[in-house]
């Protein structure tokens, strides 16, 4: 050995003097003093601050599988997230050690970018109204803090306390044996309108006129058509006019369902009128409950009707101005909306319609887009099928939604051609835009599942008081 020669100390001081020890909240790493410095460097001065150097240790409290996967992409490796970590956590350590999302690998920057864009979608029910800031996990919550104010005010005395124990029976279906009893009845009473207005319009639940009811119909005109209803009574004298005709096909339906129908209005009233005196915030009641002006709505339909058909009884068994009124009732399908305004699934699938609004706006442009080009398209093909533009909008939407009616058909070759090309197109379009819906709804199912949970925990701390 030649006095040039390194020594074993030499070389050990020059090892040690390129290696750097980092302790990462209690797990340690070594690495080359460059790869360090290389660390170091990107790094924000207020994250650098956050590091304890000592002249042979250094410390910090970081995570220690992200730092792992850092320090493994400054060695010359590709920058992967831990598959057990969340997200959220990797990218606070990313930001930490100043590295941009663009580092990750494609394989794990999906996932990345899919996470972000969940949490994106839960908060876009706030970022469109921003001045109620609803979302279905604020709803949830807020829905357990009224059930328990209203516990609290059923504990208490006076009339707070039967305001409280009456809207828990009325809103609160599952807290009481009264409230189940409750909503069972509801429940029957809706269905059992919805019935009587449904099979009213069916052959089978309707009746030929009656005597009474055609002197309703003629009213004031009843001697000059009573001959053709009572073979005892005379014919009226000519007068050089000739009597109409009897309505072919007047049909009326059973009293039994007429009567149906005002024992469900009746008792639909009082539910109204109790509702409204029970309520502990009418102010909210009045101007933000939307099922509170379906009730209204639908029982202030019901009664106009009656009244116009007192003062103008003919107008019940002819079609009349009162058949708008008559398809206006279908508002009390509304009613349903509260038996399942509770339910997890129903709000689910609200705010997924909230969510995804800008798709279903941007499905339905799209429609009109194609619809416009190939009915324009089929009545140029020179098929007699499609007459007018206009007319082959019908066949386009059919075709493009998969429904295919058939009442309107192409015959020629190119016409076929046009509608094939309709059809594919069709499908791709909702094939691209319904799945953004799907996975919405998805997203707040499994988020719902998780507050589920956390309401049956509160539910087992607050004991019912209406048994």
């Amino acid at each position: 050995m030649t006095e040039d020669s390194p020594t074993i100390t030499d070389m050990d001081s020059t090892l040690a003097f390129q290696i750097q020890s980092v302790s990462v909240s209690g797990t340690n790493f070594e690495m080359l003093s460059t790869t360090w410095s290389k660390m170091r460097a990107i790094m924000s001065f207020e994250c650098s601050r956050e590091i304890i150097e000592r002249p042979d240790h250094v410390f910090l409290e970081r995570n220690p599988a992200a730092f792992q996967c850092i320090l493994q992409y400054h060695q010359g490796g590709q920058l992967h997230m831990p598959s057990e970590m969340c997200p959220s956590i990797f990218q606070r350590e990313m930001e930490f050690w100043g590295l941009k999302k663009s580092a990750l690998s494609k394989c794990c920057l999906v996932k990345y970018i899919g996470y972000f864009d969940d949490q994106a979608v839960l908060k876009k029910c706030t970022d469109m109204n921003p001045y109620n800031g609803h979302t279905l996990e604020k709803d949830e919550q807020r829905r357990r803090d009224e059930t328990t104010s209203l516990l609290s005010m059923a504990r208490g005395g006076g009339w707070e306390s039967v305001q409280g124990r009456m809207w828990l029976i009325l809103n609160e279906p599952f807290y009481s044996v009264a409230a189940k009893v409750y909503f069972a009845l509801n429940a029957i009473l809706v269905l059992v309108s919805l019935f009587a207005l449904i099979a009213g319009t069916h052959p089978v639940f309707q009746r030929e006129l009656n005597l009474d009811e055609w002197k309703e119909y003629y009213g004031a005109e009843w001697d000059k058509y009573r001959h053709l209803f009572d073979d005892t009574a005379p014919e009226p004298e000519s007068e050089g006019s000739e009597l109409e005709p009897l309505p072919e096909g007047s049909m009326t339906r059973y009293t039994a369902l007429d009567i149906t129908e005002y024992v469900c209005v009746a008792l639909f009233s009082i539910d109204l009128i109790i509702r409204c005196i029970f309520c502990p915030n009418r102010i909210r009641l009045l101007f933000y409950s939307f099922l509170h002006w379906v009730d209204v709505f639908a029982l202030l339909v019901m009664y106009i009707q009656y009244l116009f058909e007192y003062i103008y009884p003919r107008e019940k068994y002819e079609a009349s101005f009162l058949d708008v009124l008559h398809c206006m009732q279908i508002i009390r399908v509304l009613r349903l909306f509260r038996l399942v305004k509770h339910s997890t699934g129903f709000l689910v699938l609200l705010y997924a319609f909230k969510a995804s609004y800008r798709e279903m706006l941007l499905m339905v442009m799209f429609l009109l887009v194609a619809m416009m080009i190939f009915s324009t398209m089929a009545f140029f093909s020179g098929d007699d099928t499609f007459s007018t533009i206009p007319d082959s909008f019908w066949w386009a939407i059919v075709t493009m939604t998969t429904v295919g009616y058939g009442d309107v058909v192409p015959k020629e070759a190119l016409s076929k051609l046009v509608g094939v090309l309709c059809a594919i197109s069709g499908v791709c379009l909702l094939a691209v835009i319904i799945p953004i819906f799907v996975n919405n709804f998805m997203l707040f199912y499994s988020y719902s599942k998780i507050w589920g949970q956390m309401e049956k925990v509160d539910d087992t701390k607050i004991k019912p008081i209406l048994q």
